[in-house]
């Protein structure tokens, strides 16, 4: 059995990064580093079509660190729940439009939009 310690080791703001020793019992150490990072979109989500009365499921995927809370709104109005997916099952005429996905951490925030267009059977 061995003990992994953590411990600050340097902070440097302007760059946004941290550093960490970690250390075991045997005194080998490693050095990570971690980027803090505002929320972003390295690929914009996608719009989304489906038939009528189908389940549409709508996707967000920005990269963050910290990870991103990720919120979704549709005509300025929030939706129920959280989470890099939001489902609108049985879909409408009504339901068509855009979605909007936002995300934020301490770092930031940022939104992207998704079009949801519905077909007939």
């Amino acid at each position: 059995m061995f003990s992994i310690f953590f411990r600050k080791f340097h902070n440097n703001k302007k760059q946004n990064k941290f550093y960490f020793n970690r250390y075991n019992v045997n005194s080998l150490s490693f050095r990570c580093l971690f980027n803090l990072v505002a929320p972003r979109f390295q690929v914009p989500p996608k719009d989304v079509y489906v038939l009528e009365g189908q389940t549409a499921v709508l996707e967000c995927n920005p990269e963050s660190s910290p990870p991103a809370t990720i919120t979704w709104q549709r005509n300025g109005t929030n939706l129920p729940g959280t989470g890099n997916q939001y489902s609108v099952g049985d879909v409408r005429a009504e339901d068509e439009g855009e979605y909007i996905c936002k995300a934020r951490n301490n770092r930031g925030s940022t939104q992207g939009e998704v079009q949801l267009s519905i077909g007939s059977k």
